[in-house]
């Protein structure tokens, strides 16, 4: 990521990196067959370092325990900002890149967020559920990119925002009102 940071994503190679970390290429390139494969790793490290350490809070709303386990996504990112805003830039508008938004490495990593917080399984409609999380998670990701605050209020502000809207549409949806989960398809009313 501080590669990446440095000189753009288009123009770090393996090589680059495995100079950068002391690794023969050969190393590297036996771990990460190319670029894709090296930023799914780096997804994963972050999956791992966002559950790493206490649990949520267990007792709070849903809301509350997806806002913790977002920020600690965000705080896991922190260290690579600059980087992973080089690599957003560079890739965000190349085709395919939007399609597999909701695919492999980030639909585990939603998944990912969703366990942290415990968040009931939506059942057959899981994948919306996931949808739902990658969408506050992108527009608060956008803030945190350029969230100057030492605490990261501006990042906090927004996913707060950004899941009370979610929580105000879901409460709107017929069915939903009252009900501490959204009902599954074929469930009794």
């Amino acid at each position: 990521m501080a590669l990446a940071a440095l000189q753009g994503w288009a123009d770090t190679t393996l090589g680059n990196i495995a100079d950068k970390a002391g690794l023969a290429p050969e190393t590297l390139s036996g771990r990460f067959a190319d670029k894709r494969a090296l930023l799914d790793g780096f997804a994963q490290h972050i999956d791992e370092r966002m559950a790493a350490g206490e649990p949520v809070e267990a007792e709070g709303s849903v809301r509350d325990r997806l806002f913790d386990s977002l920020m600690r996504r965000f705080d896991a990112l922190a260290p690579y900002r600059q980087g992973v805003a080089a690599v957003l830039r560079e890739l965000a508008w190349r085709p395919g890149v939007l399609a597999c938004a909701g695919t492999g490495p980030f639909r585990r990593s939603l998944s990912a967020i969703a366990r942290l917080a415990a968040a009931p399984d939506w059942g057959p409609l899981r994948g919306l559920q996931l949808k739902g999380i990658a969408i506050v998670y992108l527009l608060a990701l956008r803030v945190f990119l350029t969230d100057d605050s030492a605490d990261l209020a501006k990042t906090m502000a927004e996913l707060d925002r950004r899941l009370g809207q979610v929580e105000t549409l879901l409460r709107a949806l017929p069915g939903v009102a009252g009900r501490r989960n959204p009902p599954r398809p074929g469930a009794p009313g």
